[in-house]
């Protein structure tokens, strides 16, 4: 907000006081502006939270901010400010207690329409990424991958990072490493250099070793949704950030859990 608010030279309250009060000040600046409604888009909503995952108490306070904030979306978007809003993050939490009053927002993580929004499908690699591919490895520029054969190359590829579903029948793959290596012209651990979430580690180290199971995991239904603060469990977490994803279809209110590919084995 403090780099709009700084691009369009607006006049609004401070930032780090009263960001309920920034987004609506800035959104009206916005509309005055350009004449046009804004869009909203929140990545990563449950970062206060989260980067708190070990300190409960500053968790709560920051969890009785936040539905300020995110109440002030409702407003702007009932008074026709905002054309849209978007918010995505790695860990869900009740929406009672985040979105009380803000109950305009709809859970898409478990749609069907919305499987595949994320990551890209195998239909999608086959029609964008082998070609460039092929051609880097037919100039060498792949050689540090060890493969001589394109086809063993382009096998590799696709199990290293082949596997999330979101339901537990259409499966995806993590487009970043592929991408990531045509970008720079060379392979590398590019997803597993991007860094796993900090929260995440922490907590793992605070369970016993005992305690941690990656394979043949089944969990309810009721076990992997919202969790509270005071009482995080690893498997959620685990399935939320992507080291876990749904084996099968879910058979009723049982899900059957898995690490989706080697990549994140790896990691």
């Amino acid at each position: 907000m403090k780099q709009a608010k700084d691009k369009f030279a607006l006049t609004v309250s401070d930032v780090k006081e009263y960001p309920a009060t920034v987004l609506a000040d800035l959104t009206n600046a916005l509309k005055r502006s350009t004449g046009q409604r804004t869009v909203s888009l929140v990545d990563e909503y449950d970062a206060p939270i989260i980067a708190q995952a070990n300190d409960i108490p500053a968790a709560k306070l920051n969890i009785k901010v936040l539905p300020g904030f995110y109440s002030a979306i409702k407003r702007l978007n009932q008074d026709r400010l905002i054309q849209f809003a978007f918010l995505t993050g790695v860990s869900k939490f009740p929406m009672a207690s985040l979105f009380s009053r803000a109950n305009v927002f709809d859970d898409i993580s478990e749609y069907e329409d919305f499987a595949n929004i994320c990551e890209i499908t195998m239909a999608e690699f086959e029609a964008h990424l082998p070609t460039p591919l092929a051609e880097m490895f037919d100039e060498g520029l792949f050689k540090n991958s060890g493969y001589t054969d394109f086809a063993f190359f382009r096998a590799a590829l696709i199990l290293m990072r082949y596997g999330y579903s979101w339901n537990g029948f259409d499966r995806i793959l993590n487009p970043f490493s592929p991408l990531k290596a045509i970008h720079n012209k060379r392979l590398d651990h590019y997803w597993r250099a991007s860094g796993t979430p900090s929260f995440l580690v922490k907590f793992i180290k605070s369970k016993p070793a005992k305690a941690l199971k990656f394979d043949n995991i089944s969990m309810s239904k009721a076990s992997l949704k919202a969790q509270i603060v005071e009482n995080l469990s690893l498997t959620p977490l685990l399935c939320q950030t992507g080291y876990l994803t749904l084996a099968s279809p879910p058979s009723g209110e049982i899900h059957d859990l898995k690490i989706p590919n080697l990549k994140v084995r790896q990691a």
